[in-house]
């Protein structure tokens, strides 16, 4: 009866995982294949592979003409930030318990972005301004 009793409650702690599936460290730096590229209103989004992960970088829009410009099927070292995990930094609101239960988020101008399937989390990183990459 024991087991059994430890075999469900180790279940449920591991069922209970918060953290995002295919997180990162925050401001690690790695390596990205960016394989899609498409807009909302005044953001782009950019989507990345590394291993089999899929991360949505959220970046607002910015006309620049002397940039490098990211561009499809190309890899960069993308420094990136958990837009969920950081969400509730420094505010009077508590994080949710579960960041799986957030689905979308509200941006400037009330530009409604939302995770997808195989996508847990999105991301922003200082390396792009706009589709501008910097290192």
């Amino acid at each position: 009866m024991k087991k059994i009793v430890l075999a469900f409650f180790i279940v449920g702690i591991l069922s209970c995982k918060t953290a995002s599936l295919n997180s990162i460290s925050d401001n690690s730096k790695i390596s990205f294949t960016v394989y899609k590229i498409t807009s909302v209103k005044n953001y782009n989004l950019i989507y990345a592979r590394r291993n089999d992960s899929i991360f949505k970088i959220v970046s607002k829009k910015n006309i620049s003409k002397d940039c490098n410009k990211i561009k499809i099927n190309e890899i960069y070292d993308f420094k990136l930030q958990s837009i969920l995990k950081n969400r509730f930094k420094n505010t009077k609101f508590k994080a949710p318990v579960n960041y799986l239960d957030i689905n979308c988020f509200i941006f400037e101008g009330d530009v409604k972005i939302c995770k997808e399937k195989g996508i847990y989390d999105l991301y922003y990183t200082e390396n792009l301004n706009g589709l501008c990459y910097t290192r």
